[in-house]
């Protein structure tokens, strides 16, 4: 039995269990780096694009500097936090828009009795800022006792809330701690708190250091570390015997194992210079409710944002990525075509993006959106260019719906990839991402069926499921860096 169900049949044998409590379970303690719900079910990110791009992430160092931990260990961690910014001095920097390159951001704060910011982002614009900062904090406490959640309400109110962060990169919380909150009557504000970063799309691991009264290893410090970090690889442990480098490698490595993945995105997109035609789908059936097609909206100006030269090219040295446009329930919408005049620029292109009605309507046709895709968008007389790589990016949340007209779905899904012959020559590569849904487990095998055989092959670089909305324009950086690798 592992120490998650122990964990559980000892709360059972006290009467405690509740709901609650087994969602707090679901977390883990030390230094903390967050991990949603969403992910612990989700694919690792491909290494490969970290060493070829880099890692860039908006990070927080939480650093508890109660009494509980002696000053050696203090002194140790510092180290630790030296030692793994040193992994990042490459990409620490300030981003100035979300047409820019992305960078990792630092940030610390201290916590005992209190929170307070030491340093936050954009107050330490460089490695050599980042790291003065650190080596100049006084870690001295100023009290014995640990309240966590203060650290945890600081972190999401003062950094991942505030005006400087990047929401195109992860946020990560790392707290060093030894795992205990003290006094005990605020261990419930804890777990409050925990959730709450949770909502807040937050990722935290946990390194746990040494408590200085041989607390370590009781359980009352297992329990809410299980709290913190849920997951086995979320949790790190630091002792005399450990070695820095390692572990900075090692939670460097953890970090880039988050998906939607943490891979930097460079100022200039690589595939600028091929031409690639981009159709974007967006499913606004009765499922999906008005302001959650909002966040769609707003996630597809990201994509188109993501690019560099959108439009009609106006240098032969490089390519123009263009846009299409259409929405779908019980009928298809076109909104832009490749040649519509919008198309030809990138202001027009989100411009007819923020003008597009996604009023809610029965039904999800999607064999008919993609038949207009094939019939219609991916048409030379409808701007299609014959040099160009054709792209399909589907938003949908669940089946075809009505259900005699899945399998059509299927079958016109096939001849788009597989198109070769006539005027529409071209085949079409199919990203598919997957929304949440109203009624997740409802005909939840047709929808898995669908969303298996509509994306390109391989699986798992076309198609990606969200739990929540949130969870979206974390990946829009990601699908783009997706697209770029079939110009």
């Amino acid at each position: 039995m592992n120490l998650f169900f122990i964990h559980l049949s000892l709360l059972k044998l006290r009467g405690k269990l509740s709901l609650m409590t087994m969602t707090s379970t679901l977390f883990h303690v030390g230094f903390v780096l967050i991990i949603s719900i969403a992910q612990i079910a989700s694919e690792k990110c491909d290494p490969e694009e970290i060493t070829n791009s880099g890692l860039c992430a908006d990070i927080v160092f939480g650093f508890d500097t109660s009494c509980s931990i002696n000053g050696s260990t203090k002194e140790e961690m510092k180290q630790f936090a030296l030692e793994f910014v040193d992994r990042f001095s490459e990409r620490i920097g300030m981003p100035d828009s979300e047409n820019k390159a992305t960078f990792t951001q630092f940030g610390l704060l201290r916590f005992d009795i209190s929170a307070s910011k030491v340093f936050g982002f954009g107050e330490a614009p460089t490695s050599d800022e980042v790291e003065a900062e650190i080596d100049e904090f006084d870690y001295a406490e100023v009290d014995c006792k640990t309240i966590t959640h203060l650290a945890l309400e600081l972190a999401k109110t003062d950094f991942f809330e505030s005006d400087k962060v990047d929401t195109r990169t992860p946020n990560i919380l790392i707290l060093l701690t030894d795992g205990r909150t003290q006094p005990q009557k605020f261990i419930d504000e804890m777990n409050r708190a925990r959730a709450e970063l949770n909502i807040n799309n937050t990722y935290v691991l946990v390194v746990q250091v040494p408590n200085k009264n041989d607390k370590t290893d009781e359980m009352l410090t297992t329990e809410q570390l299980l709290v913190l970090a849920p997951l086995d690889e979320d949790r790190f442990t630091y002792d005399s015997t450990v070695d820095i480098e390692v572990l900075a490698d090692q939670v460097y490595e953890r970090i880039g194992e988050i998906v939607p993945c943490p891979a930097c995105v460079s100022e200039d997109v690589p595939c600028d210079e091929a031409d690639l035609d981009v159709l974007v789908i967006i499913d606004h059936s009765n499922s999906i409710i008005s302001s959650n097609l909002e966040i769609v909206r707003n996630n597809t100006k990201r994509l188109v944002n993501a690019f560099e030269n959108v439009g009609d090219s106006r240098n032969p040295e490089k390519g123009s990525v263009k846009f299409a446009l259409i929405s779908y329930n019980n009928r298809v919408n076109p909104i832009l075509y490749f040649n519509s005049s919008g198309a030809s620029t990138k202001e027009g292109t989100l411009e007819a993006i923020d003008n597009a009605d996604l009023s809610q309507a029965k039904d999800t046709r999607t064999d008919l959106a993609l038949k207009f895709a094939d019939e219609t968008i991916f048409n030379q007389d409808y701007g299609d260019r014959k040099e160009a790589q054709n792209v399909i990016v589907i938003f949908t949340d669940g089946r075809t719906m009505k259900a005699k007209f899945q399998n059509n779905t299927i079958k016109v899904a096939q001849k788009i990839k597989e198109r070769m012959d006539g005027p529409n020559s071209t085949s079409v590569e199919i990203f598919l991402l997957g929304l949440p849904g109203a009624n997740v487990e409802k005909n939840r095998v047709q929808r898995e069926r669908e969303w298996n055989l509509i994306p390109s092959q391989p699986l798992d670089k076309h198609f990606e499921e969200f739990k929540t909305f949130t969870e979206i324009e974390f990946f829009i950086a990601e699908v783009t860096r997706r697209i770029c690798n079939i110009a």
